[in-house]
C-alpha cells in the first residue's frame, strides 16, 4: 500500500514515498503541485504534505493524548496552499505548503468527520445536527441551518449542497447560501447521500434511495434548469465516493462486488452527451 506516480503517456510508473510505509488517501493541491497522504508507520498515522516529486514539506502526527485525533482520510485542500484536516476531538488542523501546522481547538464536537473553511469561518455539523459556522479571528460559533445531516460546498465556495432532514423518514437535496438561506430543493428520498459538485458547478451528483423505486440510484441535476438526469439504480452501491473529470463532461464511480469469493472493484466511468 504505498505511492506511486503512473505516466498515462509513457505507462512509466515510479514510487513517490518511502518503501517501508503504508499509505491511504492521497489527494492532489488543485494546481496539481502538491499531495496529502495518510502514512503509517512503526504504530504511527503521520499526515504528509508533499511535492509531486516526492519531497515531504510538512507532517502532522496523529496524538489523542494532545487532541490531535486528526482524520487524514476526510482531509480537503481549501486552495493550492493549505489543506484541512478535520478531528473528532473538537477541532480541525490546518496545514500548508511552508511548512506551517495549525490546530484550532475547541470549535464544538462535530458529528461527521468533515469540515470546509472559506476565508476565516471553519464550517462543520455539529453533533444536534446543526450546520455551524466557526469563526477563527473570534473564537465564536453560529448556527447557519439545522437539521443537517451533511454539506458540500461548491467549488466557488459561495453555495451549500445540504442533507437536510424534512421528517423523521425523509431527507432532501437542498441548496443555501452561505448564510443558510434555502434557494431551490432538488430532490426528496429516504436517503440522499454522496453529494458531489462539477468543477463548474452547473451540475450535483448524488445517490437517492427511495420508497419509489424508479428514483433509486444515481441522479445528476442541473443545478440552474433542475433538469433531473437520472443514470441507474445500479449505482446505488458506489462505496468510494461521485468523482467528476475537470470538464464536468464524466462522472467515475466505484462499486465493490463479490466474484468467486474474491472481493473485486469495478470502476465505471460515465460520460455525459
Amino acid at each position: 500500500r504505498n505511492l506511486y506516480a503512473y505516466d498515462l503517456k509513457t505507462g512509466e510508473e515510479k514510487g513517490m514515498a518511502e518503501k517501508t510505509a503504508y499509505i491511504w488517501a492521497p489527494i492532489v493541491s488543485p494546481d496539481g503541485k502538491h499531495i496529502f497522504y495518510e502514512k503509517f508507520e512503526a504504530g504511527q498515522y503521520t499526515g504528509i504534505l508533499a511535492t509531486l516529486e516526492g519531497a515531504a514539506v510538512a507532517s502532522v502526527p496523529v496524538d489523542a493524548e494532545h487532541g490531535l485525533n486528526l482524520s487524514f482520510r476526510q482531509a480537503e485542500w481549501v486552495n493550492n496552499e493549505e489543506v484541512l484536516v478535520p478531528s473528532s476531538d473538537n477541532g480541525v488542523c490546518l496545514i500548508n505548503v511552508n511548512s506551517d501546522v495549525t490546530k484550532v481547538s475547541n470549535i464544538g464536537l462535530m458529528q461527521t468527520d468533515h469540515a470546509s473553511k472559506v476565508g476565516n469561518t471553519i464550517y462543520y455539523v455539529s453533533t444536534d445536527r446543526s450546520l455551524v459556522a466557526y469563526d477563527i479571528p473570534s473564537k465564536r460559533s453560529s448556527v447557519v441551518k439545522s437539521n443537517v445531516l451533511e454539506f458540500e460546498l461548491s467549488p466557488d465556495k459561495n453555495l451549500f449542497a445540504i442533507q437536510k432532514r424534512v421528517r423523521d423518514s425523509k431527507t432532501a437535496l437542498v441548496l443555501t447560501d452561505l448564510s443558510g438561506k434555502e434557494t431551490v430543493t432538488l430532490t426528496e428520498g429516504n436517503q440522499v447521500f454522496g453529494i458531489s459538485w462539477s468543477p463548474d458547478q452547473s451540475k450535483l451528483a448524488c445517490l437517492v434511495t427511495s420508497s419509489d423505486e424508479s428514483k433509486n440510484g444515481l441522479h445528476i441535476f442541473d443545478v440552474m434548469s433542475r433538469e433531473d438526469l437520472y443514470i441507474s439504480r445500479d449505482f446505488l452501491n458506489a462505496d468510494s465516493g461521485l468523482f467528476w473529470s475537470p470538464s464536468g463532461n464524466k462522472l467515475l464511480a466505484s462499486i465493490s462486488t463479490v466474484k468467486e469469493m474474491t472481493l473485486v472493484d469495478n470502476t465505471y466511468i460515465i460520460t455525459l452527451k
